[in-house]
């Protein structure tokens, strides 16, 4: 919701609260939003337009109480950066009947372009044994100018080391900001595990800092300056073959 707030000129705390009912973590794409006033409030609210992207199926993992975790890879080949992407992702039993749908969100808001993030959602048990999965309502904004809502950062990834057994990879390293750069307030960094093959096996998110209508909130990088970071990511499936890592920052 942060970037529908953002493109209506309005406060996100103020869009959250005319839509109390809303959860803004899993907005599915049929879902009717109240725009409160604002200073650019335009007449009707925009539909986003999927981008010509190819998707594959999504790829699912069974979850030890009978649910799942589904990524659904986004390959961003467009010259301009994808916001606020989401898709459904339908579970079928093996008689291809409907047994579950989530809408699925990506863990960070922009997938600069030449970039890939993994959609994901949730299923929670009961689920069949053995299912398939498909992928339909493909939604995006493209954002040929990403203005002043997010920071140009350099990623230096100093440390990854994938276990023995290949289910855990440690990620180690820094976040820097130019010098002549906003302080940045909140900063999120999403690890993306695959296997031998491609698939994405894991995901982790790790953000520090928040972003406060009033302004007040606390700087977690000044320009110039660098922020370390450590964390895990874990394998569903298969064992891990290489990590990538992308970063999100906001002033």
């Amino acid at each position: 919701m942060l970037g529908i707030a953002l493109r209506y000129g309005i406060l996100l705390e103020d869009l959250l609260a005319a839509n109390p009912e809303v959860d803004p973590r899993f907005l599915s794409i049929d879902t009717v939003l109240i725009i409160p006033p604002g200073e650019e409030t335009p007449v009707a609210l925009v539909t986003p337009t999927p981008p010509p992207l190819d998707l594959d199926d999504p790829v699912c993992y069974p979850t030890a109480d009978g649910g799942a975790w589904c990524f659904l890879l986004v390959e961003n080949d467009q010259p301009y950066a994808l916001e606020n992407i989401s898709a459904w992702i339908g579970i079928y039993d093996l008689e291809g009947e409907n047994v579950g749908g989530e809408v699925g969100i990506t863990p960070l808001n922009l997938l600069p372009p030449d970039r890939s993030m993994p959609v994901v959602a949730s299923f929670p048990p009961p689920l069949p044994e053995r299912f398939t999965a498909s992928s339909d309502r493909f939604s995006a904004f493209g954002v040929p100018d990403t203005g002043d809502r997010y920071l140009e950062t350099r990623l230096t990834i100093d440390q990854v080391e994938i276990s023995e057994n290949g289910l855990q990879a440690s990620l180690g390293g820094s976040v820097r900001l130019p010098a002549r750069s906003p302080a940045a307030k909140l900063v999120w960094l999403l690890g993306v595990a695959y296997d031998a093959e491609g698939n994405v096996i894991g995901v982790r998110r790790w953000e520090t800092g928040e972003i406060a209508g009033n302004g007040d909130a606390e700087a977690v990088i000044e320009g110039g300056d660098s922020l370390p970071f450590s964390f895990d990511v874990f394998s569903l499936g298969p064992a891990i073959e290489r990590v990538d890592v992308l970063v999100e920052a906001r002033p």
